[in-house]
């Protein structure tokens, strides 16, 4: 998603987030708080995607996330 938001590709981010449906949330390992917290994060994600925004703070935000994982996946 990084990429699409990036590119500011926002029908790919809408088609992203109907992808992961509560079925796929669901079977992920993770705690009641943490699924709450990521469903918040892809409804706040969606709800901006069809509103066209992005923010330049968002996409200054994904710049660094891109970069961190970048220098993350090479130490390993």
């Amino acid at each position: 998603m990084i990429a699409m938001v990036k590119g500011n590709d926002f029908g790919a981010i809408e088609a992203m987030i109907t992808a992961l449906d509560a079925a796929t949330l669901d079977r992920a390992t993770m705690g009641t708080e943490s699924r709450k917290a990521v469903q918040s994060s892809l409804s706040a994600l969606d709800t901006a995607a069809r509103k066209k925004e992005a923010s330049p703070a968002a996409k200054s935000l994904v710049k660094l996330t891109t970069e961190l994982s970048s220098v993350v996946d090479r130490q390993f």
